[in-house]
């Protein structure tokens, strides 16, 4: 939204902060980011996070995996060098958890009962602690597993 609104000509209001940071400098002047790192994605499976010549890739699906690639000699993500920088990848995963924790659920994502259940919200939420955490227990295949 900020840099919406700079594209626009217009300020937002100090009462009402956003979140983002202005990046019509970035975009429109060839201006360095106002973003220390950068979030590619943050998920309950999965997320990116690149800190300037770094990029850090989680997968928590099984097998697991944490990939970190230094975008200064390699482009093309082909070498993972996690295990050679282990400070890095705890700075990285830090940052990430910190996104995911900041993340909000969608309000259009929240008002899909359909999508969801009869709580219309996701199962899973940035602060579940498992990939079962969802599960109500009380859901069909729950139910047919008990029966045997």
């Amino acid at each position: 939204m900020p840099t919406l609104l700079a594209a626009a000509g217009a300020k937002g209001s100090p009462d009402h902060p956003f979140d983002g940071k202005d990046m019509w400098g970035a975009i429109a002047e060839g201006k360095p980011s106002p973003h220390e790192d950068l979030l590619i994605n943050a998920e309950i499976f999965r997320g990116a996070v690149r800190k300037g010549q770094w990029k850090l890739v989680k997968t928590a699906l099984l097998p697991g995996k944490t990939e970190l690639f230094d975008l200064s000699k390699d482009i093309g993500e082909k070498n993972n060098v996690a295990e050679q920088f282990p400070d890095v990848v705890r700075d990285l995963e830090a940052r990430l958890v910190q996104y995911a924790r900041e993340a909000k659920t969608s309000e259009w994502l929240k008002a899909q009962p359909g999508f969801f259940g009869r709580r219309a919200r996701p199962r899973s939420t940035p602060t579940s602690t498992s990939t079962t955490a969802g599960c109500r227990r009380r859901s069909r295949c729950c139910r047919r597993r008990r029966r045997g």
